[in-house]
């Protein structure tokens, strides 16, 4: 993956920094996990679809039949 620069304040690099050597990791991998703990509303809707499919599949009821709220309806 080619390198990518991002601008931030001084303040949260120097707070990135903290965090990141405290993991023992680099900027750019904290980053990088720290995006990969918020999926998108596009992998959220994926996620609920595949577990919809599960559910459907096992015989239970939809999800939206017992009130949960669907894709983008938060």
């Amino acid at each position: 993956m080619a390198p990518s620069t991002i601008r931030v304040p001084r303040e949260i690099r120097d707070h990135l920094a903290e965090l990141a050597k405290e993991r023992g990791m680099t900027i750019g991998q904290l980053v990088e996990a720290l995006a990969a703990e918020q999926p998108t509303a596009d992998q959220r809707a994926e996620r609920l679809a595949a577990a919809r499919e599960t559910v459907r599949r096992l015989g239970g009821a939809d999800i939206v039949s017992l009130g949960m709220p669907g894709p983008g309806l938060h």
